[in-house]
């Protein structure tokens, strides 16, 4: 197994994502979501498919194939509609984020 097989999501920030506006969690080799239907679990594994979208296929298409931006805001219209995806990577011999 090579280093970046190795590597692994240490946390995830998530602001103003659809249903998420305030997620800060730590994370482990295995991390399960779990919670009542509309809790958000579905909206913590999309933003991590958003960002690997916008990275290879550019935040346009990726706001586009989310239905636009009504599509990945957060629902509430009196909150900051700045929307924030912060990654935190670990890997046998670095770590980023």
């Amino acid at each position: 197994m090579n280093a970046a097989e190795r590597t692994i999501i240490t946390r995830l920030k998530i602001r103003n994502y659809r249903s998420l506006y305030d997620i800060d969690m730590a994370l482990g080799p295995v991390t399960v979501l779990a919670g009542p239907n509309g809790a958000g679990k579905s909206n913590i594994t999309d933003v991590l498919r958003f960002v690997r979208d916008a990275m290879t296929r550019g935040v346009r298409e990726a706001i586009r194939s989310r239905g636009g931006p009504c599509g990945i805001f957060h629902r509430q219209p009196a909150r900051n509609g700045d929307i924030s995806a912060e990654i935190s990577l670990s890997g046998p011999v670095w770590s980023g984020h």
